[in-house]
């Protein structure tokens, strides 16, 4: 079976990621070839899953546009516990400028308080 370059990164981000908490005893999550294949990020955070990175425009069209926008889109997630503590293995991709939503002030709270361990590219 070949082993594409998004899931090799995802099991590089894996082992970085093992080598920075004491007695990993779980196995990682195992996810979808084609959601792998299809996704930006893996995003590993500690007691809640990912949140999403916010973004500004800074375009010709809306110089004074103040609103922040969902730059990620959750694809999956699931958890690993740890020593009593739960983390959280999110795998993200990057929304089109055209997709783009405004975040809710949920959103920008979520944001601002989230615990991120590892962010790691999967292209």
């Amino acid at each position: 079976m070949t082993i594409t370059t998004a899931q090799k990164k995802y099991a590089e981000a894996m082992h970085e990621f093992i080598n920075m908490v004491d007695d990993f005893e779980e196995s990682t999550p195992d996810f979808a070839k084609e959601v792998l294949h299809d996704s930006d990020y893996v995003v590993i955070t500690k007691n809640e899953k990912y949140a999403v990175a916010l973004c500004s425009l800074s375009t010709d069209e809306c110089e004074y546009d103040t609103n922040l926008y969902l730059d990620e889109k959750l694809v999956d997630y699931s958890t690993v516990d740890v020593n009593g503590v739960t983390y959280y293995i999110n795998i993200v991709e990057t929304n089109d400028i055209d997709d783009l939503e405004i975040a809710t002030d949920e959103d920008e709270m979520k944001s601002g308080n989230q615990e991120i361990i590892l962010k790691s590219e999967l292209k």
